[in-house]
């Protein structure tokens, strides 16, 4: 039996938590320890898998034959800030994907992506780096999604959508075809995007409207 490339999850919250579940179901890696810089979680066993410390435990990682993890925050600039720093510490990203997700061949994934179940990904989709795709999410033909976003539970892209990098798509939303959402924008829960939405900004409602410019990130 071939053995499973030994990997680690930064970040011991209830979004790690459930890429162990989603890693444990797929079988092909197998989860030595989550990195958390919490010092109070050091030590700490969590569904079964031991908190082993802060990033200084990295080059003791590599050491023991490990060479990739995952970034299991559910803040969109600290996943990409951590994704960031986990390369640059020369290891590599890996996907976890549910095995109750459905992704037509054609889909492009970028590195660091999480599919939770429920989601069904259609044809020439676009999928950027460090991006949540939540529990039941449908993202139709030839949508592109950036890096760093998050779609939450239940959200409903039409085709040809776009989705600006680390833009959050909040639970229950939906975005009719061929619709913008801007970088670095919330769109909040239940909302209906009839138009396209710019840049750092924050909507709601139905039909969405915008109701809070952020700053420049």
């Amino acid at each position: 039996m071939k053995s499973r490339e030994k990997i680690f999850i930064w970040g011991a919250g209830g979004h790690g938590r459930v890429l162990l579940n989603i890693l444990r179901e797929r079988k092909e890696y197998q989860v030595i320890g989550f990195i958390d810089n919490d010092p109070k979680l050091k030590n700490k066993i969590i569904d079964g898998v031991k908190v082993i410390g802060d990033e200084t435990v990295l080059p003791l990682l590599k050491k023991r034959g490990v060479k990739a993890g995952i970034a299991g925050i559910g803040d969109n600039q600290k996943r990409c800030q951590i994704a960031h720093h986990i390369k640059e510490r020369g290891f590599s990203l890996i996907n976890a994907i549910d095995p109750k997700s459905i992704i037509v061949p054609n889909v492009l994934l970028g590195e660091d992506v999480t599919i939770w179940a429920g989601t069904v990904i259609n044809a020439h989709a676009k999928i950027g780096d460090n991006t949540i795709i939540n529990c039941g999410a449908i993202i139709e033909h030839e949508c592109i999604i950036g890096n760093g976003v998050h779609i939450g539970p239940g959200a409903k892209l039409a085709g040809r959508v776009k989705i600006g990098e680390n833009a959050f798509v909040g639970i229950g939303t939906t975005v009719i075809e061929g619709r913008q959402i801007g970088k670095n924008s919330i769109i909040g829960a239940g909302a209906i995007v009839l138009s396209d939405i710019p840049d750092n900004v924050v909507a709601v409602g139905v039909p969405a409207k915008i109701i809070k410019k952020l700053k420049n990130k």
